[in-house]
């Protein structure tokens, strides 16, 4: 076992019975393990400068958790001071030894041009190496590079196998992508009521676009039935999130009596908080009715 960091001599241990059990993981020989359980207790009562202790106990010990979560925390900046390079680094030796979910970040870094210089063979082999391991954002970028053709020949079918495993293993940004591509004949043959389902598997998880498309398929009966009900809940849930288009629909709904009835003061407040959001239809309603 490798010796402690004299850090260590400033760390508090009388904190909790929560880390007196790390502790004691610790005594019985994985200290590996409990240094960087120490680190989650910290990081969850964001006392983020003494997490990153911990999380550098573990990363000397080359515990890939360890140096994962203090890539995290050179990333965003929590509890030492941003530095992207540390970041990469770290996320590269976590990746080295398997650590999925480093591997994904990593591959990130390719893609994005973070630090290094966009590497698009780089990312996919480590969007591939995640994909396998079962991280759905890592399946869901990696169904971009095959859909788009990048480092990689396009093939539609395995950018939509990788969508649907990562839509199932609830990744909100697949389950969208899924439902536009049913919904648009993307690649696949159109199928509105696939479409409404996926949409509205996003749209449970709180995706603004997916809100507004299942309010608008409920609206007018594509892919399910007409439900002016839910869809005047799935408008106010985009609208909430500051969706001009959600805000127009609502504005309509009120001005002509769809499932409501007729209001045309709250018709022009709704179209009123579309325009403030930046939509120009909404301008065109209000001018008709005299109100702006």
């Amino acid at each position: 076992m490798a010796v402690l960091n004299e850090d260590i001599q400033n760390i508090d241990f009388n904190v909790s019975t929560q880390i007196a059990a790390y502790m004691q993981e610790g005594l019985l020989g994985d200290f590996a393990t409990a240094t960087t359980g120490i680190g989650y207790f910290y990081n969850n009562i964001k006392e983020y400068d003494k997490a990153v202790q911990w999380y550098k106990l573990a990363t000397e010990l080359n515990v890939a958790e360890g140096q994962f979560c203090l890539a995290n925390y050179y990333y965003e900046g929590l509890g030492v001071q941003e530095d992207i390079e540390k970041a990469f680094q770290l996320y590269e030796r976590a990746a080295l030894q398997g650590h999925a979910d480093a591997a994904n970040n990593l591959a990130d870094m390719y893609f994005n041009g973070e630090y290094v210089k966009e590497n698009m063979d780089e990312a996919f082999k480590w969007f591939t190496i995640a994909s396998n391991a079962g991280v759905k954002e890592a399946q869901f970028t990696l169904g971009i590079m095959y859909e788009q053709g990048l480092s990689v020949k396009e093939n539609m079918g395995q950018a939509l196998l990788l969508y649907k495993t990562s839509a199932e293993n609830g990744y909100t940004e697949a389950q969208y992508r899924l439902g536009n591509m049913y919904d648009q004949g993307i690649g696949v043959k159109e199928n509105k009521e696939l479409a409404f389902q996926w949409y509205k598997k996003a749209a449970e998880e709180g995706n603004v676009d997916a809100e507004y498309n299942v309010g608008y398929m409920f609206q007018n009966g594509i892919g399910t039935t007409v439900d002016y009900d839910l869809a005047l809940i799935w408008y106010k849930c985009a609208a909430m999130q500051d969706d001009a288009s959600a805000n127009v629909r609502i504005g309509e709904m009120y001005e002509f009596a769809l499932g409501v009835p007729m209001d045309i003061n709250r018709a022009i407040v709704w179209y009123e908080r579309a325009i403030s959001a930046g939509d120009e239809l909404a301008k065109k309603h209000l001018e008709r009715l005299g109100s702006y």
